[in-house]
């Protein structure tokens, strides 16, 4: 297994955490990451790739293979498609509606299935 660290300075989360008003993005113009931009970052994806996608789905070109189980099954992005895990972890990090913890708490399984574990670090 993995270790990835979400630290609370660089996340970039849905709701009233949303700083910036920029939506969903894996990379924001400010440096915040959701999770799937922290994950991205560690699979070594370029902020250039990153900065402005909405989705994995919206990555152009080839998707690593550790990023591959957030998009679609063609590993290639021209089809706009996320993968089910993909679209539970969006959802979960934007919902505006839960705390930090429980954003953390619903992401650790689905983190876990691809052999990442998550480490939070609210405090960095």
């Amino acid at each position: 297994m993995q270790r990835m660290v979400i630290k609370g300075s660089e996340w970039h989360r849905g709701g009233k955490f949303n700083n910036g008003g920029e939506g969903s993005r894996l990379l924001t113009s400010s440096g915040k990451r959701c999770c799937l931009g922290i994950h991205g970052r560690h699979c070594k994806i370029p902020d250039d790739r990153l900065r402005g996608a909405t989705y994995p789905s919206s990555l152009i070109g080839v998707i690593p293979k550790c990023y591959r189980p957030w998009v679609g099954e063609t590993y290639h992005t021209a089809f706009n498609i996320n993968s089910l895990m993909g679209s539970q972890a969006a959802v979960i990090n934007d919902n505006a509606k839960t705390t930090d913890k429980e954003k953390i708490a619903a992401l650790r399984p689905i983190f876990r299935r691809i052999g990442v574990i998550i480490v939070w670090r609210p405090d960095l």
